[in-house]
């Protein structure tokens, strides 16, 4: 069993890999890469934000890449 991590940062300030993944995926969208956006977010103080963009993508594509990254999610800390 994985031992829960609190969503509270001990320290405040930026988290550096939320930062480093933000801005990858950034610079992915200045690029054309990305062409719709789903975005979840674990904030500080137990609240959450969720955004979207469709773009030139689809719902069903966004829908489908939530349900991989759910699946990710889960199986993180299980190797």
């Amino acid at each position: 069993m994985t031992t829960p991590i609190p969503l509270r940062q001990i320290k405040p300030g930026p988290v550096p890999e939320v930062v480093e993944t933000l801005e990858a995926m950034l610079a992915k969208a200045q690029r054309g890469e990305i062409i719709g956006v789903g975005i979840v977010a674990a904030c500080d103080g137990r609240a959450d934000a969720t955004a979207f963009a469709i773009g030139e993508g689809s719902i069903a594509s966004l829908v489908l890449a939530c349900e991989r990254l759910k699946l990710r999610l889960l199986r993180e800390g299980e190797e």
